[in-house]
């Protein structure tokens, strides 16, 4: 994030469309693929960002990132895993310990519930990092 046509502030935001989410989610933003652990409740075993960790958002609910604040902050030369899932993940421990549970609803079909994740407002268009 040290480019020379870098916002400041740097920041972005992902979110669930308007239509088509079936069922609440969970999100995070980890430096280990998968992780749903809460950093607060396991500040020195999850690898998800402070700040990055949301649970049951519903229908327009975000994660916002940013590059210099006071959570979610996302750092230079780093690799970071955006994690979502239609479940309640306030139960999941760092390295796939506890357990998520499905927060599924009537609107789901098949056992398979709808989820359009999209980058939200920010300042992150057009910016690329070097």
């Amino acid at each position: 994030m040290t480019a020379a046509n870098k916002p400041n502030p740097l920041y972005g935001a992902y979110e669930s469309g308007e239509t088509g989410n079936k069922a609440n989610y969970s999100i995070t933003i980890s430096t280990s693929c998968g992780d749903f652990s809460n950093p607060a409740t396991y500040p020195t075993t999850s690898t998800v960002v402070p700040g990055c960790w949301k649970n049951k958002l519903a229908t327009k609910g975000l994660l916002q990132w940013n590059a210099t604040g006071a959570t979610c902050v996302l750092q230079n030369n780093k690799t970071y895993y955006l994690n979502f899932i239609n479940g309640d993940i306030s139960l999941v421990q760092p390295n796939g310990g506890g357990t998520a549970s499905s927060t599924k609803t009537s609107g789901c079909s098949g056992g398979t519930c709808e989820l359009p994740i999209y980058n939200g407002p920010g300042t992150w268009a057009g910016y690329t990092p070097q």
